[in-house]
């Protein structure tokens, strides 16, 4: 049975993404760190007649990645398409209410002006969370043999740069660059 993983799959681009997959009848397994949100669309997908179940994942956990593919696997049998979504602009936990005076020390900056906090937050979603999520996803597809499709969300700023947030351009031209080493490695 064709299973879709999709990281950060509660709202947005990522919601949208996990419930067409299973309008196009994959089963689901959504992954994401909000487990309120992530049950309401595995109840959007029942309701409308899909197949899916709620793994709460932070993909900055290997653990959580290597357990989102072994529920997949448990609920479903096996593991064909994931889609690794998860990415973030700043480095608040997108749980939070924003708070500009707290938070400031975590949102985009140019270079010189960017704390260690905001980079390493970004990155550990939108390039390690990627990373782990991916290798995870690998392992499960290579042990099954049968091949199988990842697709990894970028961005315009996986191609170019954006002025003043310079860990997001960074994270989202790092997903590329893993991409292209598994097209390479396949290539070999």
């Amino acid at each position: 049975s064709d299973v879709c993983s999709s990281d950060l799959a509660a709202r947005g681009m990522g919601q949208a993404a996990a419930i067409r997959a299973a309008r196009e009848g994959a089963n689901v397994v959504v992954a994401d760190w909000l487990p309120k949100e992530g049950a309401e669309t595995v109840e959007a997908i029942v309701k409308q007649g899909g197949h899916a179940i709620f793994v709460q994942t932070d993909v900055r956990n290997s653990t959580d990645c290597t357990r989102m593919v072994e529920e997949a696997v448990k609920a479903f049998g096996s593991l064909h398409m994931a889609i690794n979504n998860a990415g973030v602009m700043d480095g608040v936990h997108s749980g939070e209410p924003f708070d500009f005076t707290t938070q400031r020390p975590l949102l985009p900056a140019s270079i010189h002006e960017a704390t260690d906090e905001y980079w390493d937050n970004v990155l550990a979603v939108n390039a390690t969370g990627v990373f782990k999520s991916m290798r995870a996803e690998l392992r499960q597809m290579v042990a099954q043999g049968q091949g199988g499709a990842i697709v990894n969300v970028g961005s315009i700023a996986s191609l170019t740069g954006l002025a003043g947030n310079p860990a997001y351009v960074a994270s989202k031209h790092a997903v590329i660059g893993m991409m292209r080493s598994c097209w390479f490695r396949r290539l070999m």
